[in-house]
């Protein structure tokens, strides 16, 4: 079945819709939400990115995925964070980070930071190559990994919306 995207203007405004698949997507400006989890002691919880995606094995946000044509950037944090890690969240203690356009990837990217209080083995590994895990980094030693290894980040952790979900991370 089709996953139809909103298409988006500068301003996040919808201007009209695309297939997820479709090959001309890459010029359009789509919606995207990322959710990073942290832990009282200030360890960043990443995930690897799975065989089967772009970007596989690099380490990303918690959660992320594309907003679906007519759901909120709010409804998808908690349909993806479902799908990719398997736990329900209360959107209460979600931090909304803001909404930041990407135009070098063109996505409207909207950051999320969620306060973990489980165990790493408690979030579910997403079937069929989509996840490849979860890791714990302490923020301090991720900081520092962006800086002597980028490459071992996708886009998204390098990025200015990742420098904002860090920092965050870093005031609480």
């Amino acid at each position: 079945m089709a996953e139809i995207l909103d298409v988006v203007n500068e301003n996040d405004e919808v201007i009209g819709k695309i297939d997820r698949d479709d090959p001309d997507k890459e010029r359009h400006i789509v919606r995207v939400v990322f959710v990073g989890f942290y832990t009282s002691d200030k360890r960043v919880i990443l995930q690897r990115r799975g065989v089967v995606k772009r970007n596989a094995g690099k380490l990303t946000a918690t959660v992320s995925g594309h907003v679906e044509s007519g759901a909120t950037y709010d409804e998808t944090v908690v349909k993806e964070t479902f799908e990719e890690a398997g736990i329900r969240i209360e959107l209460s203690r979600v931090a909304n980070l803001g909404v930041m356009l990407d135009s070098d990837i063109n996505v409207m990217r909207a950051v999320y930071a969620y306060p973990f209080d489980g165990d790493l083995d408690d979030l579910k590994i997403e079937e069929g190559g989509e996840g490849g895990g979860f890791v714990a980094m302490p923020l301090e030693d991720l900081m520092n990994e962006r800086v002597v290894h980028p490459d071992r980040f996708t886009g998204f952790m390098n990025s200015a919306a990742g420098d904002l979900l860090l920092r965050h991370i870093d005031s609480v």
